[in-house]
């Protein structure tokens, strides 16, 4: 039976580890790949006699030469031993980290209203774009012109919700992925404005209970407040 991932695991332990979502699925694409196809390796690693890089270079490989299961199994029979006995230190470098969102651009003006509507008039896509160059889930990567635009504040489409919920307070760029993630991946968001009302960062709850703030100088690991026991 096999196994099935939530669409939503990469992006929360990518914010967790301070990775891209993609990156972060690779690492789980080859984590179940070492527990399935290549046990001797995995456990090997697990006891600490072959490093995780390694190990991940031979889950790769197998995995892009297509080779089926009875094949990894043997080539995990033959590279186990040899890793075991010719291992060396990691030198792959640093991967992930957090990366620089870009100086937040003024366009001269408080939070500008939109319109009732749904959609996002085009100045205002513009003026939140050139804001965000870098989507603003945390550690994202993607560029702002290819995300959505995604208000904040859940919109409410009843006759009786708010006017103007498209103004520029209430906007930032995520990328299809992580609206997704946002949406249905019960992360939380809270956007954090100045007293001019315009937007300067906003707020991530993972579902772990962790926090973020993402800004114009990147993502910013809070941690996960210790939960204080109420008097009974």
């Amino acid at each position: 039976m096999g196994m099935v991932v939530s669409e939503f695991a990469a992006p929360t332990l990518g914010a967790l580890i301070g990775v891209g979502s993609w990156a972060a699925g690779s690492q789980i694409d080859d984590a179940l790949n070492l527990r399935h196809r290549h046990p001797r390796l995995d456990a090997l690693v697990k006891a600490g006699k072959v490093p995780v890089w390694q190990a991940r270079r031979v889950a790769t490989a197998t995995a892009k030469a297509e080779v089926d299961d009875d094949d990894a199994r043997a080539v995990d029979a033959a590279t186990a031993a040899d890793l075991a006995r010719f291992a060396v230190p990691p030198g792959d470098g640093g991967r992930g980290g957090g990366v620089a969102a870009g100086a937040v651009l003024d366009d001269g003006a408080a939070a500008a209203p939109g319109p009732d509507s749904y959609d996002v008039p085009a100045h205002i896509r513009e003026s939140v774009r050139l804001r965000h160059p870098v989507e603003q889930f945390p550690h994202g990567r993607q560029a702002s012109p290819t995300c959505d635009l995604d208000h904040l504040r859940t919109y409410d489409h009843r006759p009786t919700g708010p006017p103007g919920q498209s103004n520029t307070a209430n906007l930032h760029p995520l990328g299809r992925r992580h609206h997704r993630t946002k949406t249905h991946g019960h992360w939380q968001t809270h956007p954090l404005t100045d007293e001019q009302a315009l937007l300067t960062g906003s707020l991530w709850r993972a579902p772990t209970g962790h926090w973020f703030l993402v800004d114009h100088l990147g993502t910013h690991d809070l941690g996960r407040p210790v939960e204080v026991p109420r008097p009974a």
